[in-house]
């Protein structure tokens, strides 16, 4: 028998998320539930990547915006306002492959591409969202694209490095991520660990 209309469908988004501007690519494959809230895929995007959760957020839909709406301004005027905790992503995102624009951080603005890789019923029901791949480590807060490009080279090569303000950025970069930082470096089981806290 087929399921009636009001029952509760175990489908995950597959979400492929790029943080632009950096290569080689930062991202991650995330499964996400269809009835998670916007805000909720923003914490989830937040531990996926491993950012902190320290700055305003939004996402864009082209003619719609969803984010905190105590948080807009006149920038915004011209597209639809919706709030991210009232909205589930099945209400918007209905159709795979269309890609959406999450911005965090509004003076940095670290802008990542969202595709919907797919809609699918996992093997299993999943009670949280799951990380099934990535790469690389997530930036610092604070330092934006260019200041964090500006920072991987002297971090790759900081034995030969003597310019002092390039020692004092590169003592920044330790400060913020510890001194056995690697950019190139990502733990799936951590992503995960931290994933399982997030309640939907």
């Amino acid at each position: 028998m087929a399921p009636s209309s009001n029952q509760f469908r175990f489908l995950f988004l597959r979400n492929r998320l790029n943080l632009n501007g950096i290569r080689p690519l930062i991202w991650r494959r995330v499964l996400v539930p269809e009835h998670a809230t916007f805000h909720e895929l923003h914490l989830i995007i937040q531990e996926a990547m491993g950012w902190e959760q320290a700055h305003l957020y939004e996402f864009d839909l082209k003619n719609v915006l969803v984010g905190i709406p105590d948080d807009w301004d006149s920038f915004h005027f011209g597209k639809e306002q919706l709030d991210a905790r009232r909205i589930p992503l099945q209400q918007l995102l209905t159709k795979e492959k269309p890609k959406i624009q999450y911005i965090y951080d509004f003076g940095d603005y670290w802008r990542h591409t969202i595709t919907i890789e797919k809609i699918e019923t996992p093997p299993k029901p999943l009670e949280r969202a799951v990380c099934l791949k990535g790469k690389r480590a997530c930036p610092p807060e604070d330092c934006g694209v260019y200041g964090y490009l500006e920072l991987l080279e002297p971090a790759a090569n900081k034995d030969s490095f003597m310019d002092p303000e390039l020692l004092e950025r590169l003592d920044w970069l330790y400060d913020m991520k510890g001194e056995d930082f690697d950019p190139d470096a990502f733990d799936i089981e951590e992503v995960n660990k931290r994933l399982s806290y997030i309640h939907l």
